[in-house]
């Protein structure tokens, strides 16, 4: 038996596809600072971006990316302005957190 489909393809974009434009990025796609304090405590520096946007996407429109979808450029820019702070913070405490070495003198 074949599967049924609720949803034409151009429906199922409308529904599913990640908005661009400014009003909607700001709407679905602001950052709480309990946000920026989660993607800035629990990522590493390299993932910290993409788990923000992955965040953002569970919200709205509440699925993941594929494996071979890329997001807006506009998204991305918007998502990554807000994480910027966190990524500064996150580079001043691993800083911080070296250890310096001691030189002996003679």
């Amino acid at each position: 038996m074949g599967k049924r489909k609720l949803l034409k393809a151009q429906d199922r974009l409308k529904l599913f596809d990640v908005p661009a434009d400014e009003d909607s990025l700001i709407r679905y796609y602001s950052l709480s600072p309990a946000d920026r304090l989660e993607v800035g405590l629990r990522r590493r520096e390299h993932n910290q971006l993409g788990f923000a946007v992955q965040l953002c996407l569970m919200r709205y429109p509440g699925r993941v990316l594929a494996a071979d979808e890329t997001p807006p450029r506009a998204m991305l820019k918007y998502v990554a302005e807000q994480s910027a702070p966190t990524l500064e913070s996150s580079r001043t405490r691993r800083a911080v957190k070296k250890p310096v070495a001691i030189t002996r003198r003679a």
